[in-house]
């Protein structure tokens, strides 16, 4: 097992006698934490890490499931195959697991060719089965689907070939038997998701491309026969004194069955917002009846900031009736790839399958590049996310970015369920009191380090600073807002957070 670096995610929760610790996994080269799956019965997650070993010359990526029990302490790490780039959470059907994603057959940088696969893996994920889906097809950019669809005892996944403008679509048994495919026109696939009794796909050009390049939803039977085409080129409009015909962009859209005739879509789009047509990226969504009518829409955002979201994958999921989608703040456009120069915030909503907005948040560190790659909602009510960040100021290797959990409640409350090694001891917590905390609060550790104190409001901002505290220290709170409030206490040795509340 590689070597695991305890990193603090902002602040952590304080949990009965001990404290918990968001743990990222630090490697020499950039780790990436992308899909996660929360298992129905035990709550385990278990999250598709990719480590990405990069040279001039040579491009290397192993893809691992890490599985964290309930309360974040990771119990195994398995690697699954060679040159394997996985982009999405696994699908766990019985007692087995599916995977899916693109194995690299050249890794030449200069002549990257990648072909589109799946596993089927017991519940140890050994593999029993490993399918590729068309050796014929090998590509620079070989794009598979977000979710791996199941229909009626049957499997579903389609991929796009970039250089080749061809979409293919297979359906396949539960032993990874292909069934039927189908070869079609198209840009870019996104994401399948049932529809009563057929499929919707997501992507452009199907068959031709919409008016305005923005994404598409094919309605198609389970035979792929295409029924119907949906242009999501106007989901709803703004006018700051320029007309504005409201979209998707081409190639992000997440697709939930919301029933036989309607679903909801997640996506992202341009947004101008004055009357020299400027614009912002924000987050749109919407509910489509028949696949053609635009029955509610909403667009998220934070006023002067871009969202972009970082995969075309993962960036909302539908637990119950909730969904929730992630995207960040500050990319910065003319230097696309992580590591970024600048610090970016992780934005995150949650929506209930009526399009109702119930809370928009965003988080961050000082200093950090934070970039989310995948979301899942939990059993709680709340969700998971999971991605890459980097430390600004100073990284534990240059360049490098590491993968981070982010565990929310219901609420959108930080639950800091982050990854823990379970060969390593966790250290006794910080007592504070009282809590709620009126004039003041008092912090006791047990220690004999003289610590640096952070305290950061809700939304992430450093409202107090303190040097040399030891063992026992008081806080004057009375000038502080009403709310939520996490602290950190630091030493060189030692590492300690936690939350309290100002009435």
């Amino acid at each position: 097992m590689n070597r695991l670096r305890l990193i603090l995610l902002g602040i952590c929760f304080v949990n009965g006698a001990y404290a918990q610790y968001i743990f990222t996994r630090q490697n020499t080269d950039n780790y990436w934490f992308k899909g996660v799956y929360e298992d129905s019965v035990s709550k385990n997650l278990y999250i598709t890490a990719s480590l990405i070993k990069s040279t001039p010359g040579y491009l290397n990526t192993t893809s691992n499931i890490f599985k964290l029990d309930k309360n974040g302490v990771l119990l195994d790490s398995i690697k699954i195959d060679s040159n394997l780039m996985v982009n999405a959470a696994i699908t766990k059907i019985g007692n087995n697991h599916y995977i899916h994603g693109s194995q690299a057959v050249n890794t030449n940088t200069s002549a990257f060719k990648a072909i589109p696969v799946i596993y089927k893996c017991d519940q140890n994920f050994n593999i029993i089965k490993k399918l590729v889906l068309d050796s014929n097809f090998v590509s620079d950019d070989a794009l598979v689907n977000a979710h791996l669809l199941q229909k009626n005892n049957r499997l579903y996944i389609a991929f796009a070939l970039m250089n080749y403008s061809t979409v293919r679509l297979f359906k396949l048994d539960f032993n990874l038997n292909k069934l039927d495919s189908l070869t079609f026109n198209g840009s870019f696939t996104c994401d399948l998701a049932n529809y009563g009794n057929r499929i919707l796909l997501s992507g452009a050009g199907f068959p031709s491309m919409s008016l305005t390049g923005k994404n598409q939803v094919a309605e198609l039977d389970t035979s792929f026969n295409v029924l119907s085409r949906f242009n999501l080129d106007s989901v709803t409009s703004v006018n700051p004194g320029c007309f504005q015909k409201v979209g998707v962009t081409y190639g992000h859209t997440n697709l939930y069955e919301l029933s036989s005739n309607r679903y909801l879509m997640t996506g992202y789009s341009k947004v101008t917002y004055n009357s020299s047509c400027q614009w912002y990226i924000k987050n749109t969504n919407a509910i489509i009846k028949n696949n053609s009518i635009i029955e509610k829409s909403n667009i998220i955002g934070k006023p002067g900031a871009h969202i972009l979201y970082t995969m075309p994958y993962t960036s909302s999921h539908k637990k119950y009736n909730y969904i929730f989608t992630t995207g960040m703040y500050g990319y910065n456009y003319s230097n696309p790839y992580p590591p970024q120069s600048a610090p970016t915030e992780i934005m995150v909503n949650k929506i209930d399958t009526a399009a109702n907005l119930i809370w928009v948040n965003y988080y961050s560190t000082p200093n950090y590049y934070y970039s989310p790659l995948g979301v899942t909602g939990t059993s709680d009510s709340g969700c998971v996310v999971t991605g890459m960040r980097y430390n600004l100021l100073a990284p534990a290797v240059a360049n490098t970015c590491e993968g981070f959990v982010l565990k929310l409640d219901k609420n959108g409350v930080i639950q800091y369920t982050g990854i823990n090694d379970k060969d390593i001891i966790q250290k006794p917590i910080v007592n504070i009191y009282p809590n709620p905390a009126s004039k003041e609060i008092t912090l006791e550790v047990n220690s004999n380090d003289y610590f640096e104190l952070e305290i950061y409001n809700s939304i992430g901002e450093l409202v107090k600073y303190e040097t040399r505290v030891k063992e026992k220290t008081t806080i004057n709170t009375e000038g502080l807002p009403q709310g939520l409030y996490h602290f950190k206490l630091q030493s060189n040795k030692n590492n300690y957070s936690g939350k309290f509340i100002k009435q």
